[in-house]
């Protein structure tokens, strides 16, 4: 008889895994949702419309400043400005239709939903292929024209740890090419991979697309 104990010791890839877990389970759950996630709106767990560029006076409009947070999207039309920080392994996608001046821009912090379908269904927007659907609806909605848009793609850092090792800064970078193409977006521009944070930010005013990174100059993507 074998009297020695069970080795109780679990593979470091398993310990790793679960710390990436523990991490995806404190972001900021997902805020807006059109007619495909219409189930997930009626149970609660989406609100009905998604933040965007609130009404006032000529100059509060123009110079208002929508944060899009992790796992979340945001839309504008007009004037406004929408930006994103923090953008390491994350992504965001930026649409913009110049004619409308219609914008939208989410950030996404893992790619593929299917590996995860408990967290998908409460929090979609924390995935490339139901963020960037999401995306596509709400700037449609909004007023946007794919026939008119322009794409643009920042983030997939290769960080340090964890990332690293399931190339997730590749990987949401490559989710965000295969949806944008399967929708039939044009990507016009992007700044992509790296070991850096960035921000990003769309200003409706002009057009501009700027990227930012600490101790960089800013670059223009459009």
């Amino acid at each position: 008889m074998n009297d020695r104990p069970p080795d109780r010791r679990r593979p470091r890839l398993t310990v790793i895994r679960d710390r990436i877990r523990r991490l995806a389970d404190q972001a900021r759950p997902a805020p807006p949702a059109g007619s495909s996630f219409a189930v997930l709106r009626e149970r609660g767990l989406l609100p009905s419309q998604p933040p965007e560029a609130s009404t006032g006076s000529a100059q509060e409009v123009r110079n208002e400043r929508i944060v899009v947070g992790v796992n979340a999207l945001a839309t504008a039309r007009g004037a406004g400005v929408l930006i994103t920080y923090g953008l390491g392994s994350c992504i965001a996608v930026i649409l913009l239709d110049p004619n409308s001046r219609v914008g939208a821009m989410c950030h996404y912090m893992l790619p593929d939903s299917t590996q995860d379908p408990r967290r998908s269904a409460s929090q979609p927007l924390m995935f490339g292929d139901m963020a960037i659907a999401q995306l596509a609806e709400v700037f449609t909605r909004r007023g946007g024209d794919p026939r008119n848009a322009e794409a643009y793609v920042v983030g997939g850092a290769s960080l340090s740890g964890m990332g690293d090792l399931f190339d997730i800064g590749g990987r949401n970078a490559r989710m965000a090419r295969v949806t944008l193409e399967r929708l039939r977006y044009h990507v016009r521009g992007h700044e992509v991979g790296d070991r850096t944070s960035r921000t990003a930010s769309l200003d409706l005013n002009t057009g501009a697309i700027v990227v930012a990174t600490p101790g960089l100059a800013p670059r223009r993507l459009r």
